[in-house]
This record gives C-alpha cells, structure tokens and sequence, in this order.
C-alpha cells in the first residue's frame, strides 16, 4: 500500500513539474494521442499471441542436439573442452594459427577467417546458443501458464516516439541445419524443406482457435521510404527516382497525355491503373509504361558507376577494364544487397566509414556507395541538409504530427532529418491503432487487435467479420497530408504466422 501511494503522488508530482514545459513547447496534442494509446496497447497486451508449446519443445531439443553436436566436433579439432564465449581459449588457438594474438575474436574476426572451420564452428555454436536462450527458451518462459506470449509495449522508448516490444525483436528468417543452408545455397532461400529446420520463430505462434480461427496482418508497404519521398514533395524539390518508386510521378496518360496529379485523394488513387494488357495507363518521357523504381538495384547501379564499371545490360551485365565483371547473380547476391542496406543506413545517418565496418567493404566501396546514394536520390540529400541547416540555427525540428525534437549537440543535426521521418510514420501508426480501437468499439465488434510488429498491425479475427478488413485498410491509407500514395497489404492466416498469405482487397 505504501509503495502504491508514494508511486501515485510521484507521478501526480511530476506531472505538475513537467506539464507547462509540454505546454510551452506545444505537446500538449502528442501528449494527449500518447495518452489515448496507453489503453488500446493495454488491451493488446492483455490478449497475448498464442503459441504451439509442443513445437517450441521439439525446437529446443533439436537445437540442444545441434549444439552438442557442432561442440564434439569443435573440442576435437581444438583439443580441450571451451565454450563458444570463453575468448581467451579461443584467442590461443589462432594465435598458434596464424602466429599472432588477434585482439578480438568477435563475429568480424571470425569472418575474415571464415575458411577456418573452427570460425564456422563458433559462429554457428554463438548464433545457435543466443537464437535458443533469446527465442526458444524466452516464448516457452512466458508461455508455459497459458500457451500464450503476452508482448510489452514501450511507447518512450526512442527519441523518434516510434513504438517498440519485445515481440518485435522475432526475425522472419529461420535458423537450419548446416545441411540445410548449404541446400539453399545450391536452391535459392527459403527453398529448404521442413526436414532442416531447427526453429521458425514465426511457425510458434498459432490462431486462437474456436470463434477466432484466423489472424489479419495489415502491413504499410515501404511507410518510412514513402514518407522520406513525401518530404521532397513538400520541399517543391520532388525526387525523382523515391516518387517513381511508389506512383507514376510526372508520368502522361497513354490516351489523354495529361500528366499524373497527386493533389488530392481521388488523383492519388489513380497511381494503379492499368491498360488491358496488365500496364500501367501512365507513360515515362521514353514512351513505355510506368513500373515502380527498384531503389536499391539503382543506388547498386550507380554505386558500380562510380567504381568505373560499364553498364552492358542494366541490373544484369557490368564491365570493368580491372576488376572481374559483374553479372546478374552476383548483382543480386552482393550488389543490390549492399545498396539497399546502405539506403537504409544512409536515412539513419550513416557515412562511408559506418558504411565500410557495418558491410564489412573496402573504403573505395563504401565512399562510392556514398556517392550511388547521393546520385539516386539529390533531393533527399537536399532534404537531409536543410533538416540539418535548420536544427543548426534554431536547435529543433517538428514531424508531421507536430511532434518537436529538440538537439542541444547540433553537431548531431543530420540524426533529425530521420527522426522526421521515421517519428512521422510512428505517429501515423499510433493515430491507426486508436482509429481502429473506436471503429471496433463503435460497430460492436468482437474482433481483437492483437498486437504491432513494426509496421504491421495484427487481429484476431471473429468468425463472420470479415467485412472489416476494407475498412481498416482505409483507415490506414487514409493519411491527409500525404501526397505519396500509402499502400497497405493484407495477409490471412488459418495456421500460423509463419503460413500468412496475401489477399487482395479494396479500401472500403
């Protein structure tokens, strides 16, 4: 009782001592939205993710058979019995190796050396041992009442007010057999069969069952991209390559030549049309139908441009007069990996020197990286630089939804044309999920939200209410000051998460 009293007064206090500063600073709205949201996340906390617990065990014993498995075999080759987390132990053998202490024996070491079959060994051991105790071990804690995985939210948590949960840190990928991986590397990702998996994280979670027998996934397609090229929209310096990867931008109908108009929601909407034959109505300067920029292929494009490759065939072919050729395998495999990490990064802040450790690349890759980045997308550099230019001289920047971030180190002023972005997207999904949370309320609905993973809004679904599907989907495509069209795709399962297939529907 005591502790319940003193908590209550404390926060009563602090309230009083902040609440005019939120007042001065003009919060009181995002207050009052973060206010709202405690609720709805309250209630989706409280349904939890139910898991199949007799899969999580059989995960759990094979992957305890793994390891010992891969530490027989390590302890022979070394000669003594170590954990994989024992880096003296470690450093004496590749120091007997390679006639050198290394400093470190971290993942960087291991995978300069990762010929050596001792690194391939510690580094499957080092992921097998966290995926076992972060994932396997953690879902069956929290699980093992009620056969469900009650996730926590943290509104506060980042500077950009973007969401966060321990449900959100569950990887897409699965982790396989060594038998299994070198299968996908000679059949393409994801084409292993069942027999090599260890662990799914994704197959553990389950539809409830009875009234609720499927889960809805309502994504945002590429938000925070969308939202960066919305920027340069508003800034009267549109890019070019950003717009056309999500809507025909200044591209003429094939029958009227006039030119795609985004201004309002009917124009927007017309970004999808398409001729009988399956293309789009809107036409680039060359005369070919629109299709959507593949951004990373092209950063990727100019990256080699600035290593002095010739283009032969665009994605597919590149020559150079000293380094060996680029085809289309490796542009995919490698290229077109680095460029869109590197898209990623760059809107984090990222340079050639994060660029060259976190990618493990050469400088010259990395600074010409840098330069394939700033080639595809001049107006978000213009963007970024005048985000920065403005922090500089008035010590703060406001997202879209009025939400201000203030930088007392202005030396730090190129993190903030991000926090925009993605701050901006975290409160166009705040702002969702109480907008759901009342239309559910208001139309006596039994169907549950059940929790959000990144961009992605989950539901249980109850049986014959399907006909809300189209109307969350315009909910959430429905944000006023956005001139680049949001797109939101649904996926259903009747299984589990792992099984969600997407379905096709229009915004009510």
């Amino acid at each position: 009782m005591e502790y319940v009293h003193s908590d209550g007064i404390y926060t009563l206090e602090l309230v009083e001592f902040t609440y005019p500063t939120v007042l001065k600073r003009k919060q009181k709205a995002v207050l009052e939205q973060e206010n709202k949201l405690i609720i709805e996340l309250l209630k989706m906390e409280r349904v939890g993710m139910k898991v199949d617990m007799s899969y999580l065990h059989t995960c759990f014993k094979k992957c305890e058979d793994e390891i010992q498995k891969l530490y027989e075999e390590l302890w022979e080759i070394v000669g003594e019995y170590f954990t994989v987390s024992q880096g003296g132990v470690i450093a004496d053998y590749f120091e007997k190796k390679l006639g050198e202490r290394p400093e470190t024996t971290d993942k960087s070491f291991l995978k300069k050396h990762k010929e050596d079959r001792v690194s391939q060994l510690i580094t499957r051991l080092r992921r097998l041992e966290k995926w076992q105790s972060t994932y396997i071990s953690r879902i069956i804690e929290v699980a093992q009442y009620d056969n469900h995985f009650y996730t926590q939210y943290g509104q506060f948590n980042t500077v950009s007010g973007r969401l966060g949960s321990d449900a959100q840190q569950f990887p897409k990928e699965r982790i396989l057999t060594e038998e299994g991986e070198h299968y996908e590397k000679e059949n393409g990702e994801g084409k292993a069969p069942i027999e090599y998996e260890i662990f799914s994280p994704r197959r553990a979670f389950i539809v409830e069952g009875g009234n609720y027998n499927k889960i809805a996934y309502f994504d945002l397609s590429q938000i925070e991209l969308r939202v960066q090229a919305n920027y340069t929209v508003l800034l009267k310096r549109p890019d070019l390559n950003l717009c056309r990867a999500y809507m025909p931008f200044k591209c003429t109908h094939y029958i009227t030549g006039k030119e795609y108009r985004f201004d309002t929601k009917e124009e927007r909407a017309r970004w999808y049309e398409t001729k009988e034959d399956g293309t789009s109505v809107w036409l680039l300067e060359n005369g070919e139908s629109w299709t959507p920029t593949d951004v990373h292929s092209e950063t990727s494009h100019n990256t080699l441009m600035a290593l002095a490759f010739k283009c032969v065939d665009k994605y597919k072919q590149y020559d150079h007069e000293k380094e060996s050729p680029v085809d289309e395998k490796s542009f995919k495999k490698f290229w077109r990996y680095i460029g869109k990490m590197f898209n990623f990064m760059r809107n984090y802040g990222g340079g050639a020197k994060k660029a060259s450790e976190a990618l493990e690349v050469s400088m010259e890759i990395a600074n010409a990286l840098v330069s394939g980045w700033s080639n595809t997308f001049p107006e978000v550099s213009y963007y970024q630089k005048q985000v920065a230019a403005k922090v500089q001289k008035s010590g703060y920047a406001t997202n879209m939804y009025g939400r201000v971030y203030f930088l007392s180190n202005t030396d730090k002023a190129y993190k903030v044309g991000n926090y925009n972005v993605q701050g901006s997207c975290a409160d166009m999904l705040k702002r969702y999920v109480i907008r759901i949370g009342e239309f559910l309320r208001e139309n006596n609905c039994k169907t549950l939200p059940l929790a959000n993973i990144h961009d992605e809004l989950q539901f249980l679904v109850h049986k014959g209410e399907e006909w809300i599907f189209p109307h969350i989907k315009r909910i959430m495509e429905d944000v006023e000051w956005m001139q680049v069209p949001v797109v939101v795709d649904l996926e259903i399962t009747e299984t589990t998460w792992a099984d969600k297939k997407e379905v096709q529907i229009k915004a009510a």
